[in-house]
């Protein structure tokens, strides 16, 4: 199993990525949705023999990297 990281963590996460600062704002009035997620990588790992090369944060500043060089 992975690490859990609240919705809240990971939007931060990617705005430290991007060096962008914001106040996020919740609305109350809708339903909440999940709150955490987390990745079961157990069949990845047994059947392909995959295994994790990359943490999160690395991952999201390569994801963002591609993004901007590819795409803005």
């Amino acid at each position: 199993y992975g690490r859990d990281f609240t919705v809240t963590q990971f939007y931060k996460k990617v705005m430290k990525a991007c060096n962008y600062e914001a106040k996020l704002v919740y609305n109350n009035k809708k339903p909440t949705g999940v709150n955490r997620k987390i990745l079961n990588s157990d069949l990845a790992l047994t059947k392909y023999k995959w295994e994790i090369k990359t943490n999160l944060d690395e991952g999201i500043k390569k994801t963002i990297n591609f993004y901007q060089k590819y795409y803005v």
